[in-house]
């Protein structure tokens, strides 16, 4: 059976899909399935200081893909990403002032336009917003991480495929006794 090597997007390991668990939850994203359970907890977690750009940077296309079902132009939203961390910008904190924009302040996933433009203009509130809220113990991180469960729960999909062709064989005197 040929190997199909990939990397993890969590951990940066390389592995043999036909003989590791994983999961692809998007096209060409690979994940071990423990790193993407493991990584699922965590996107949520205000207090979550991991330096991990791409962490923050796939939970924020996965949240505008996955959950709102905005149509995320990715060559756009990767230099809207790129600029707002060249401004100082942390990728935590672009994550959560997505989810802020849109559950907070119902903003319009109409004019997203595929990408992350309004970030920028928002930040400060956001993170306010969030310091509050974690300030008032309002205990929105577990709220957070209780629906991150429960989501991993009713969608979690493990896929390996079965790579090996099936063979027939087939007896030469079989096709010579179907000539007589």
């Amino acid at each position: 059976m040929a190997k199909h090597i990939v990397t993890c997007r969590v951990c940066k390991e390389k592995f043999d899909t036909n003989e590791a668990e994983w999961v692809m939850p998007s096209k060409n994203f690979y994940y071990h399935k423990s790193c993407y359970e493991d990584w699922q907890v965590k996107k949520n977690d205000v207090r979550n200081n991991s330096k991990d750009e791409d962490l923050w940077k796939d939970a924020t296309y996965q949240y505008l893909k996955k959950d709102l079902y905005i149509p995320v132009d990715f060559g756009k939203f990767d230099s809207q990403w790129r600029n707002l961390i060249k401004k100082g910008r942390t990728p935590k904190g672009i994550y959560f002032t997505t989810r802020y924009f849109y559950e907070i302040e119902k903003g319009d996933k109409n004019k997203a336009q595929g990408g992350i433009g309004i970030i920028d203009y928002i930040y400060s509130r956001a993170t306010t917003y969030w310091a509050e809220k974690e300030r008032s113990g309002a205990r929105i991180v577990e709220k957070i991480e209780q629906q991150i469960r429960e989501r991993a729960d009713r969608e979690h999909k493990v896929i390996i495929k079965d790579k090996r062709k099936k063979t027939k064989k087939i007896n030469f005197s079989d096709i010579e006794s179907l000539g007589d």
